[in-house]
């Protein structure tokens, strides 16, 4: 057997998998996403490990995903949902939640990369947040995070508290 696959490679009929040109390709971020369908995405480190091999083919323009989970927090799928420029990316909570509904998810997870690296959220992320909060609250579906990746690094909106912020001020509201 090893001679025979030797063979296929020196014949030129099967090359070796270049791990930068399938993780620039997007090859890697397909296997990514069938592997965590079914899976519990329980804290921030996993979710940017999971998302880092979407992102690394959209280095120069901002990319928005959304990952769905089921009841149990399980991922029903992920789908980069936005895409814009180097600097910004506009993003309609309505088919958010429209896909939410499609894909019967009972939660679900945001996040976007900046390419410019800095992770730092903006008041146009903080806003979109709360808008997407809003909208999900109403329709019985449970906003767990927003995280921004950027340079290899990440910022989780629900570990810095904006999310439970945002929480609280919308409970509020909705009294």
């Amino acid at each position: 057997m090893k001679s025979r696959q030797m063979d296929l490679f020196s014949e030129g009929r099967v090359k070796p998998v270049d791990f930068k040109e399938a993780l620039m390709s997007g090859q890697l971020a397909g296997m990514v996403k069938e592997v965590v369908k079914g899976e519990t995405v329980s804290n921030p480190e996993t979710l940017f490990n999971i998302l880092t091999p979407l992102m690394a083919q959209h280095k120069d323009i901002e990319k928005f995903y959304c990952i769905f989970l089921d009841t149990k927090n399980r991922v029903i799928d992920i789908e980069a949902a936005f895409s814009g420029s180097l600097s910004s990316c506009t993003v309609y909570p309505r088919e958010i939640i429209k896909a939410c509904l499609k894909k019967n998810a009972a939660s679900l997870i945001v996040a976007h990369n900046h390419p410019s690296g800095d992770i730092t959220p903006s008041n146009e992320d903080k806003k979109l947040t709360r808008l997407i909060f809003s909208a999900c609250h109403v329709m019985g579906i449970v906003l767990h995070e927003h995280l921004i990746c950027g340079a290899g690094e990440f910022m989780s909106m629900q570990t810095e508290g904006t999310i439970t912020g945002i929480k609280n001020s919308t409970r509020d509201f909705f009294r």
